[in-house]
């Protein structure tokens, strides 16, 4: 099992900064507890009067992974043939579930629909695109002693015994990571309250040569007295475009450079950029592409638009939001 990252938090929603290379753009307070993985490089301070494309391209030259074709193209067997739903999805029912489930439906985007008699628990199948999801009705926690409520550390030991009978790829196993949550009373007087637990919730992210594999992950949600209420799987077949040429390094660093210093013209800012390599899914192909993001930290929190660049295709272009069109979240 590789490495366990628990946040100890409540969350209406989780956002995970696993497998971030961050970037410091100039000394930051000895007070400030910022994490500082192994392969980020030392901070570079700005200096007054510093052009500010020149400042971004000095840090990001400095900081940013390194990447080649053989790394980027280099996929396990395992990950192309097929995806590991495909070779059994409905049997990993009874890891989850003691209740008979019958087919329902086929829904318009292609999911297999089932559902118990009673309608207290569902699942939605899609081997093809390495789709599973599990749910029932969430128990009421009301009735669990403080004492024996789940911890996050027992929710991921549950967690790791269920996702080993799952049988997917053991070199495609990523980090996991486990929270709590739930949410905040919420006062007469409009002030939050004491934060609660709901649930616990444990992740395994996806991982092909050391890369995050973006929406593809194991779920599993607990309630506190250890009752598993949803599981989810989104495990596609991995296919990558080895024709396409990467883009070299130098090239990205200067667009991205450029694009850092229209946005923010003084480095200043900003306390830190943060960095991500990681494998995205184009939906219009079918196939994954190694992209870089750049956050940026402002007070610890990241910037809503992140850089977004795809070692194969460029600079990403948010659509306008005339062309965005409205999907259905399954």
């Amino acid at each position: 099992m590789k490495k366990i990252t628990i946040k100890k938090a409540i969350l209406f929603c989780i956002y995970a900064t696993c497998g971030f290379v961050t970037i410091f753009i100039g000394a930051c307070s000895d007070t400030k507890d910022v994490p500082m993985p192994e392969s980020a490089a030392a901070g570079v301070t700005v200096t007054n009067g510093a052009n500010a494309e020149s400042t971004y391209l000095k840090i990001l030259d400095s900081a940013l992974p390194q990447w080649d074709k053989s790394t980027i193209n280099a996929v396990p067997e395992e990950a192309v043939s097929s995806s590991f739903l495909e070779k059994g999805a409905t049997s990993l029912l009874t890891a989850v579930n003691s209740k008979d489930m019958a087919f329902r439906e086929q829904s318009k985007n292609g999911n297999s629909v089932y559902s118990s008699d009673d309608e207290s628990a569902a699942l939605k199948v899609n081997p093809k695109k390495g789709y599973w999801k599990f749910v029932k009705s969430a128990p009421n926690n009301d009735s669990v002693p403080a004492s024996e409520k789940l911890t996050d550390e027992q929710a991921l030991t549950k967690a790791e015994a269920l996702f080993a009978t799952f049988g997917l790829p053991e070199a495609e196993r990523g980090d996991y990571i486990a929270v709590g949550v739930g949410g905040a009373d919420m006062g007469p007087d409009g002030v939050m309250g004491k934060p609660f637990t709901e649930a616990r919730h444990v992740r395994l992210f996806r991982e092909i040569n050391g890369l995050r594999v973006s929406d593809s992950h194991l779920m599993a949600t607990y309630s506190l007295d250890g009752d598993l209420f949803r599981a989810e799987v989104r495990w596609p077949v991995f296919k990558t475009d080895e024709t396409a040429e990467l883009i070299s390094r130098q090239k990205i660093i200067s667009d991205v450079a450029v694009e850092l210093a229209k946005e923010n013209p003084d480095p200043k800012q900003l306390d830190e950029l943060r960095s991500a390599l990681e494998y995205r899914f184009d939906e219009e192909t079918g196939l994954f592409e190694p992209t870089l993001f750049v956050y940026k930290m402002k007070d610890d929190a990241p910037s809503p638009h992140a850089i977004r660049y795809s070692l194969t295709k460029g600079l990403w272009t948010p659509p306008k939001r005339s062309d965005v069109a409205i999907k259905k979240v399954d």
